[in-house]
């Protein structure tokens, strides 16, 4: 029983930090997405 609970608190843990750097890889993609965006205007324009 207890070690049913610690594992499904592992597992809580483990999608926290998948989760948590996705979000990271996210940002960082929107972050360089940006960036290429605005360099592509500033060429073009």
């Amino acid at each position: 029983m207890i070690t049913r609970m610690l594992d499904g608190y592992e597992l809580k843990q483990q999608v926290n930090f998948s989760y948590s750097s996705l979000v990271l890889q996210c940002k960082k993609g929107l972050i360089a997405g940006l960036g290429f965006l605005s360099l592509l205007i500033l060429f073009y324009s």
